[in-house]
């Protein structure tokens, strides 16, 4: 199965592993990878990188999903993605902001608000309850 957005003829060098070709990935993996580009817009190199070593893919992609998914959270899936945008950049970990960051800009429709938490979430538009949940991870 190939996809013409990727050109999976070229082989970009992302990781000490070589990058899969998306047609020789495992059904359930290119699909996952595909439904995040469509939402996206595109594909984060970790995804990539991963998919070199399915069963390490999958285990990943099941603590985000256990973590993002978890009944009973109180908080949203852009509330989450705040705190790893704001966590990342305190950490200093650019590749981190910028992809969660466009996570963050589809699920707060909120072009801007990724990059104002990670400058700095104390001056970003959001609620009290936002920035005080932000507080207790940094």
């Amino acid at each position: 199965m190939s996809n013409p957005a990727i050109n999976s003829s070229t082989k970009p060098t992302i990781s000490q592993y070589p990058v899969p070709a998306l047609d020789s990935l495992p059904a359930d993996i290119l699909e996952r990878i595909l439904a995040v580009q469509e939402k996206a817009k595109f594909i984060p190199n970790v995804f990539l990188a991963l998919a070199y070593r399915p069963a390490e893919f999958r285990a990943f992609f099941a603590y985000y999903d256990a973590v993002m998914e978890r009944e009973g959270s109180t908080l949203s899936p852009a509330e989450k993605e705040m705190i790893i945008v704001a966590t990342s950049a305190a950490n200093g970990c650019q590749y981190c902001v910028i992809a969660h960051g466009a996570l963050l800009r589809v699920f707060s429709k909120e072009p801007l608000l990724a990059d104002q938490i990670a400058i700095n979430y104390l001056h970003a538009p959001l609620s009290a309850k936002q920035k005080e949940m932000l507080a207790r991870f940094l």
